[in-house]
């Protein structure tokens, strides 16, 4: 019989043949994709790749770099859109002629940029466009991994929160939450087992309006048939402000679960078509 010893020595090779494996069959590909002037800083967009053994991840930062200083701009989204319309205050400019189409959008928080900082960082990227589209068109390692969703025609640049506008309502079983995401969908998230989770899509906003799911939807059923999404329950849950969803949004409940599937059917083509 093997001693502990002998056994640990064993699981510890394992272990670290594991690891070098995982690290042999990945690779990390970075990419300053542009630099330019910008006021007294610079406006740099940074790719980050990353292929593995299963697939491919690819992230762009949009940075504002004075000296040493480093702020993030905004981690670009593709096709993101958000469930608010524009306002004046939000200073938004399309940067092509079909403004229907906004395949990369530029969000920059007031929290983090004065309004002078991001009319510069505007007029920046309006003044330069060809250079950033010649930039981001020129072929960057991995070739074999050079594919559309590795050039970011940025397409638009709005002044406001893009995070700010995530709610996020608790319940009182802290295992239990609503969220609204930018974009104006709607997910029931539960928690369950050793750190597992799980998240249901069952609405979407508009402007201040919500539609959701009807309650004891089969939509939000768990694996063991409990349903925490009830009336009762739901009008109970807060968000960090204190407030419920009922007291920042106009909620409408769908009575059932056909008219809630025609609802979300025709979002689904709405955003399509604005896409």
């Amino acid at each position: 019989m093997r001693s502990p010893h002998v056994r640990l020595r064993a699981i510890t090779v394992a272990v670290a043949i594991s690891a070098l494996c995982l690290g042999g069959c990945s690779k990390r590909t970075e990419h300053d994709v542009f630099d330019l002037p910008c006021g007294p800083g610079r406006l740099v967009l940074h790719e980050n790749h990353l292929a593995t053994f299963e697939t491919t991840y690819v992230t762009f930062e949009l940075r504002y770099i004075e000296g040493k200083k480093v702020r993030l701009v905004d981690k670009l989204k593709p096709r993101a859109r958000l469930y608010l319309a524009p306002t004046t205050v939000e200073h938004l400019h399309h940067f092509r002629n079909n403004r229907a189409e906004d395949p990369w959008p530029i969000f920059v928080s007031p929290s983090q940029f004065s309004l002078a900082e991001y009319e510069q960082i505007r007029e920046t990227l309006k003044s330069n466009l060809p250079l950033i589209d010649e930039a981001v068109n020129r072929p960057r390692q991995p070739l074999e991994y050079f594919r559309e969703d590795r050039k970011p025609m940025i397409s638009s640049i709005r002044y406001i929160d893009y995070d700010g506008l995530r709610h996020t309502y608790a319940g009182s079983d802290k295992h239990t939450n609503l969220t609204v995401e930018p974009d104006g969908s709607v997910w029931l998230g539960q928690a369950w087992g050793a750190g597992g989770t799980s998240r249901a899509l069952i609405g979407f906003a508009n402007e201040k309006r919500v539609v959701l799911a009807p309650y004891d939807s089969r939509l939000t059923q768990t694996s063991s048939g409990k349903n925490i999404y009830t009336q009762a329950n739901v009008q109970k849950w807060k968000a960090k402000s204190g407030h419920a969803i009922f007291d920042d949004f106009e909620v409408n409940v769908s009575p059932s679960e056909a008219e809630f599937d025609v609802a979300m059917s025709e979002r689904r083509k709405n955003t399509a078509e604005s896409h």
